[in-house]
């Protein structure tokens, strides 16, 4: 015979924000990679600038929310992501060479 589990609640689904935190990563990236081959020209552009930009937004909420490893494992991945992206937002304000 098996005894009960303490605080074992019957009804309770696994998480799976992480799985929303990974979608919303990738298609992040997607979109910015998207945006910036559309708008990057020779000189400065609003929205490329923009779009180097929302990675780094994205992963500053993730930063302040995650909860558990894998969350914690796709923060640092979209960081990365946003320190790549970074790189020719720089280079159109003129610090740096870019990517």
């Amino acid at each position: 015979m098996t005894s009960p589990q303490p605080n074992a609640d019957p009804f309770a689904r696994p998480d799976a924000r992480w799985l929303l935190f990974l979608a919303g990563t990738v298609s992040l990236q997607l979109a910015s990679a998207a945006l910036f081959a559309r708008f990057a020209g020779a000189g400065f552009s609003w929205p490329a600038f923009l779009a180097c930009l929302l990675p780094a937004f994205w992963s500053v909420y993730l930063l302040s929310t995650y909860r558990s490893f894998v969350e914690r494992v796709i923060t640092w991945a979209a960081l990365a992501g946003a320190i790549y992206w970074a790189m020719p937002a720089l280079a159109m304000l003129g610090i740096g060479k870019g990517v």
